[in-house]
């Protein structure tokens, strides 16, 4: 069975905007640009890193994570290929914590109809390299391209969902899609 292992925020469920909804509700931080295009909270807010990491643990904590929504057409795209024979992991920069893992479960279960053969939520300083290194060569999609780099180094085909925050990032090796539909051809050409 063939396999996708994915990053999950802003590549396969919105998670920008939920963030940032958070961040204005519950501590009434407010910017006027949006997260989804930036993708640097500290600058965003003029928070430092420590500062940073403890809004993010508590988004993480949070009943905010049980509900986010699947982008468009990672929800259509997704369970296309798991009924073609695709089987998917998860790896993502979240807290590790048991609530979590089942927050991001639960989810990703909701929000795709189907189950999911392993969540990693690496914790906040973790690189995914090496859970990347303990999968067989697969498909490899994240939204940021040292991770998506660091799939290519564990020999991986390594996909870059097209954001504003990516689009100075180039490497030779990793494939640039504007979406989940542009990977779907991308397989199918392979076939």
């Amino acid at each position: 069975m063939p396999l996708i292992i994915t990053d999950v925020d802003d590549t396969i469920l919105f998670c920008a905007d939920t963030f940032q909804q958070f961040i204005e509700e519950e501590y009434g931080l407010v910017s006027d640009q949006r997260l989804k295009d930036h993708h640097n909270i500290p600058k965003l807010y003029g928070l430092d890193d420590d500062r940073t990491l403890e809004i993010v643990a508590a988004f993480h904590r949070s009943h905010w994570m049980d509900k986010l929504p699947p982008m468009p057409c990672a929800s259509v795209i997704l369970p296309e290929l798991h009924r073609a024979g695709y089987s998917f992991v998860a790896v993502t920069a979240c807290l590790d914590e048991h609530e979590t893992v089942q927050a991001r479960l639960r989810n990703l279960q909701e929000a795709f109809g189907f189950e999911w053969e392993a969540v990693h939520c690496i914790g906040l300083h973790s690189t995914k390299a090496d859970t990347l290194n303990s999968y067989p060569a697969s498909i490899w999609v994240d939204d940021l391209a040292h991770h998506a780099e660091a799939g290519t180094n564990a020999g991986h085909q390594s996909f870059l969902i097209d954001k504003p925050y990516n689009q100075t990032d180039i490497h030779p090796d990793v494939i640039r899609v504007s979406d989940w539909h542009e990977l779907l051809e991308f397989l199918r050409k392979q076939l």
